[in-house]
């Protein structure tokens, strides 16, 4: 007989973020983007940890933008962060997510 265990805490950003990345299907390195962008880099550190033209990092964040429907990171963290403290059953969801994995 399996066993389950179940453990139940506040969803982190991280895991807020995570769900956001799947719900509007963003591509593996528009998720790395994004989590990068969490973590508070610039675009010029984004370009050097990514390997990627700086050009190329603002046409990504576009990507990104145009599929959540912000106009900017801050709109995107704020919106997130926002979502995150005023909507409890981020909770359930960040659990389900960890535990079905």
């Amino acid at each position: 007989m399996a066993q389950c265990r179940v453990s139940i805490r506040a969803a982190t950003t991280n895991d807020v973020l995570g769900l956001l990345v799947r719900a509007v299907s963003l591509t593996p390195r528009e998720r790395e983007l994004v989590t990068l962008l969490a973590d508070g880099l610039d675009t010029r550190q984004l370009s050097h940890r990514l390997c990627i033209s700086r050009y190329t990092v603002q046409q990504h964040l576009k990507s990104v933008f145009g599929k959540v429907g912000v106009r900017s990171r801050r709109e995107l963290l704020t919106g997130v962060l926002a979502a995150h403290s005023a909507r409890p059953e981020y909770l359930c969801i960040a659990v389900y997510m960890e535990n079905a994995r």
